[in-house]
């Protein structure tokens, strides 16, 4: 039997591993999730939100990856948050379907709340926020549709989900290649 919210966990499963290496790549640790959700105690690599004078005495490079974490840590752990409810054995569907929109919403919120000075990654983050809203949204119709058993809402809905979800691959790849070319003409520079 088709699920749908199985289907929005797959959609965003492959994003986790995909950002995870790209950290890797460029030295930079990723956040790590325990099986409950709860982020383990940071990496020696994490970096704190940095006030004004802090920010003043970074390279761009170290800068620019402080920041493209940022960016990551929080869609890495709306997938995470996700692939946890959806692997949930017994879990109603509604309820999981409410529990995915909230992770959304939260993660909409989190990216709202990000600091970035890079105009590229800021145009990122807002393109988050808009997937993560229309996301959100079209999952509560899904969920309300199928509370009430119409099957066109539903699939109205299911639709939107698809559209919204569907921003997900091109935004990640987008991500992934601005900070690592970023990182590798960094890299350069230091060369040179």
């Amino acid at each position: 039997m088709f699920n749908p919210a199985h289907a929005i966990a797959r959609r965003l499963s492959w994003n986790f591993a995909l950002v995870t290496s790209l950290l890797l790549s460029v030295g930079i640790a990723p956040v790590v999730f325990a099986q409950d959700g709860v982020p383990e105690p940071p990496a020696a690599t994490s970096e704190p939100e940095l006030d004004e004078p802090e920010a003043q005495e970074l390279t761009d490079e170290q800068l620019r990856a402080i920041e493209c974490n940022r960016l990551i840590t929080v869609s890495n752990q709306a997938v995470s948050e996700v692939q946890s409810v959806t692997q949930t054995d017994g879990a109603a569907q509604i309820e999981m379907f409410l529990q995915i929109s909230n992770i959304a919403d939260r993660a909409s919120a989190a990216m709202k709340i990000i600091s970035l000075s890079d105009e590229q990654l800021d145009g990122f983050r807002q393109r988050f926020i808009a997937m993560y809203t229309d996301t959100s949204q079209a999952v509560r119709d899904l969920s309300a549709a199928t509370r009430l058993s119409d099957e066109a809402a539903a699939r109205q809905a299911y639709d939107a989900m698809l559209t919204a979800t569907n921003q997900e691959a091109p935004l990640v790849n987008d991500v992934n290649a601005y900070c690592d070319r970023q990182a590798q003409q960094d890299r350069l520079q230091r060369t040179e």
